[in-house]
């Protein structure tokens, strides 16, 4: 039953992973409104395995001796869960911010050259959306830290899969938690704000002097970006 719930959640994932990736429309199905909303339903169901699951293994004290695990399994199974239980929380909002995202991050090929395609509300929503996920992926890595995977019931690629993910959790908090302060700067050089007109210059090694000036062609490129 405790695998079974596990299982079911995991499912879900890859249900919602093959509505991304193996759709013929997958190339715009992060901003198909047909995928999002079906990504949203395999979510929030993966969300309640997780819960569920987390709930079982929390609120019965003789788990180790109905279900015949280990208490190190049942640790390791609790982080688990618990980990399911965040990253499902920021699925949910990823998915809920890609609509309202879709503009900036798709609409270069489709709207008007002269509309801006980062605004203030597209900086907002990005810090709203990592204001949400830090505190979730901090909690998946201190979970994750309780994680030992030789002691789970799976195949040998399964295991380094799940050891390369948890290794892999301090990295993406600490690269989330650089965007999120360089976030200002990143909408200042867009020109959110107000318009930057950029110097583009171009060179290569044929037009490096020998009393090392340079010698290049350069323009200037206003920016599109933001208003």
């Amino acid at each position: 039953m405790i695998y079974s719930q596990a299982r079911s959640g995991i499912q879900h994932l890859y249900a919602l992973k093959t509505l991304f990736t193996e759709s013929p429309r997958h190339t715009r199905g992060f901003f198909d409104a047909t995928q999002v909303q079906a990504a949203q339903q395999e979510m929030l169901a993966a969300h309640h395995d997780f819960i569920r699951l987390e709930q079982k293994l929390s609120n019965d004290p003789a788990i180790t001796l109905t279900s015949g695990l280990l208490p190190q399994q049942v640790t390791s199974l609790r982080a688990l869960s618990q980990i399911g239980i965040d990253a499902t929380a920021i699925g949910q909002q990823v998915l809920h911010t890609l609509p309202e995202l879709a503009p900036a991050l798709y609409g270069s090929t489709q709207a008007n050259i002269e509309q801006p395609l980062v605004t203030q509300h597209t900086l907002d929503l990005l810090r709203q959306s990592l204001d949400y996920a830090l505190p979730h992926i901090a909690n998946i890595q201190s979970q994750a830290t309780q994680v030992t995977p030789e002691t789970l019931p799976i195949n040998a690629q399964q295991r380094q899969q799940l050891t390369d993910l948890l290794q892999a959790i301090p990295l993406a908090h600490s690269g989330l938690l650089e965007v999120r302060e360089q976030l200002n700067a990143i909408g200042w050089l867009l020109g959110v704000d107000s318009p930057r007109t950029l110097l583009i210059q171009t060179m290569d090694r044929a037009e490096i002097r020998p009393t090392g000036a340079l010698r290049a062609s350069s323009a200037n490129c206003p920016s599109i970006m933001g208003a």
